[in-house]
């Protein structure tokens, strides 16, 4: 047994346990009743998943050198509770108790009846609507903008740490990840490493560059939250961005073509995997938000002004930032800046072309299920002799027997074939990432050939 037992109880019974609610790597939240206020509320517990044990209600360490690891987490858990105290904000989810028993601690938030952005998609099976999505990133802005100017970074901002209700009100949840800002030199104070999640963490936070954390870390998760939103999508790693030579990084990020370019363009400036290349403050990308009237080609060419909040607590804690990190990541900003000063308009505008025809005739897989279908039926009628004759036909007109003895048993048994292909093709540019433009002409050019073949 892992988990608390429904009705058992905490603080000489002023919180009983309902239900666990869900479990991470560092904890178990649990749906409570406050039998004092007669109200309900959720409780989160420090429980190391892959460590802990359970003795009864008591949490255990059955690995004893492991002892300092348990109460070095356990105290950070502690500081997370007292950081979202701190913060007083409507889309923010509020503290109201911490307390320690059972050998571990506790702390007591307000419920949000609804479910975590994450589960949401998982329900609904479909991406949200951009309209959807408009409407509640302002209220995640405004607790982001909250946590900065307390010089708190989040550093896990996900769907699965964004609470709705079922009204729409949006609140913000989960600051195991976050960091308290480094008042003398800007990033974040820490001794230890800082968790992430694959997709959301930009490349200073995977690399653990702790100096060059700031607003921007958190607005690359921003980012890759609304392509998963609007996309239902995992978003790619940064190295995939910085992989993809389009343009508009249509490979990496595909979008669908209900999202306008607004909002493409948008998401895009977000993810620059270059952070210098982000915007800077919250206030920027609200700013942004608001304008909405698109960027020009060359968009990521001008860095924003870095600006860091003002006020911080100073934590003395050492920043645990290796230098090699830092080395590879002035390298790889460095090459990266060079490389997009170094870029031509003019090439720049003729690959955005070649991109979009490849992007219009290639991109939608049953387009091209239908380009075979009418390819199968013209083999069918010039292969067969007789149309009438679905399975027979004269193929002495055939210069190769073995397609003319394909081809002749029917049209519908070679668009079965060339759709099978048609789907193969379409895996293979998804996770291999070969240009869709050479796959699929490759494919619809083989068929027109052998068209051509059984007219002579």
């Amino acid at each position: 047994m892992q988990r608390l037992q429904p009705n058992t109880t905490l603080q000489g019974g002023k919180y009983r346990i309902e239900r666990v609610l869900g479990q991470g790597g560092f904890g178990i939240t649990y749906l409570a009743r406050n039998t004092v206020f007669d109200i309900d509320v959720a409780i989160k517990e420090f429980f190391m998943k892959d460590e802990n044990d359970r003795d009864g209600s008591s949490v255990t360490m059955p690995n004893t050198t492991k002892q300092e690891l348990f109460h070095g987490q356990m105290e950070k858990f502690k500081k997370e509770a007292k950081r979202m105290f701190a913060i007083k904000n409507e889309h923010i989810v509020g503290v109201q108790d911490l307390f320690e028993e059972n050998g571990t601690a506790y702390y007591v938030m307000d419920y949000v009846d609804g479910e975590n952005l994450a589960e949401h998609l998982k329900r609904t099976g479909k991406p949200m609507t951009e309209q959807e999505v408009r409407d509640i990133l302002p209220q995640i802005l405004d607790a982001l903008k909250s946590i900065h100017d307390a010089g708190i970074w989040h550093l896990d901002l996900k769907p699965a740490n964004i609470l709705i209700d079922k009204s729409g009100y949006v609140k913000l949840i989960d600051f195991g990840a976050s960091k308290q800002l480094n008042a003398q030199k800007g990033g974040a104070t820490t001794s230890t490493a800082i968790s992430y999640t694959n997709g959301y963490a930009p490349r200073e936070q995977m690399e653990q560059n702790y100096d060059k954390f700031g607003p921007w870390t958190d607005i690359y998760a921003l980012g890759a939250t609304l392509y998963n939103l609007l996309t239902n999508k995992r978003p790619p790693l940064p190295s995939d961005i910085d992989d993809d030579d389009s343009n508009d990084k249509h490979l990496s990020l595909p979008f669908s073509k209900r999202i306008t370019n607004n909002m493409k363009e948008f998401v895009l400036k977000l993810m620059q995997t270059n952070r210098k290349y982000r915007p800077q403050t919250i206030s920027n990308v609200q700013s942004l938000l608001e304008q909405q009237t698109g960027f020009s080609d060359d968009y990521h060419e001008t860095p924003f002004e870095d600006i860091v909040p003002e006020s911080a607590e100073n934590e003395e804690t050492i920043i645990a930032s290796p230098s090699i990190f830092n080395r590879q990541n002035s390298q790889k900003e460095s090459q990266e800046a060079s490389k997009l000063k170094t870029v031509e308009s003019e090439e720049g505008e003729r690959g955005h072309n070649i991109d979009s025809i490849a992007t219009y005739f290639l991109n939608e897989y049953w387009l091209t299920v239908f380009i075979c279908l009418v390819i199968s039926v013209l083999f069918w009628y010039f292969g067969c002799g007789n149309p009438n004759n679905f399975y027979g036909g004269d193929r002495s007109n055939v210069p190769i027997n073995m397609l003319g003895g394909f081809y002749s048993r029917g049209g519908i048994a070679v668009f079965g074939f060339l759709a099978i292909l048609s789907y193969i093709s379409y895996v293979i540019i998804n996770y291999l990432k070969i240009p869709k433009v050479i796959v699929h002409l490759f494919l619809v050019g083989g068929c027109i050939i052998y068209l051509l073949l059984s007219l002579f």
